[in-house]
């Protein structure tokens, strides 16, 4: 998906700019679904897969942008302090380590989801919410053309 939304953007670019977004755009589409082996990373530092989508130990920037907006968005009160994380980390090993001095900071990133979890993402009316919303979705399939720009099929 993230190709095609790249794709739309670039056209009308010339080649030379077209070779480097190229190039670009797979390291974004990297750092943000990480190669499983080692080998295929377009660069040779492991560290910047850890930033985005970090599957190590899930300590990443996304959740940090999530737990901010969604805890606006709800109304709730989060301890978790993600630029003081920032100014802690650091690489060791080729991995992002933080100091012991960080480790409650953490906590109340890992407890802030789990009450996103709780208070939020399973609550039973969004379950219910969802259900109905793909239900429609089921419904409206054979009105709904995607991607919208194919002519549908009659």
């Amino acid at each position: 998906m993230l190709g095609e939304i790249f794709n739309r953007v670039q056209s009308g670019v010339d080649d030379d700019k077209q070779k480097m977004i190229v190039k670009n755009i797979k390291f974004i589409e990297a750092l943000i679904t990480p190669p499983k082996n080692p080998t295929d990373q377009p660069i040779k530092k492991p560290f910047l897969y850890e930033i985005i989508a970090n599957e190590e130990n899930s300590i990443d920037v996304d959740k940090w942008d999530y737990f901010s907006r969604d805890c606006h968005m709800l109304g709730l009160h989060h301890n978790f302090q993600c630029r003081r994380s920032i100014k802690l980390a650091r690489v060791v090993d080729n991995h992002i380590s933080f100091p012991k001095s960080e480790y409650f900071n953490l906590f109340d990133m890992f407890y802030t989801r789990f009450t996103l979890h709780r208070r939020a993402y399973q609550h039973p009316v969004v379950k219910a919410v969802e259900m109905m919303i793909k239900d429609a979705f089921f419904k409206a399939d054979e009105k709904l053309m995607f991607p919208p720009d194919k002519p549908s099929e009659k």
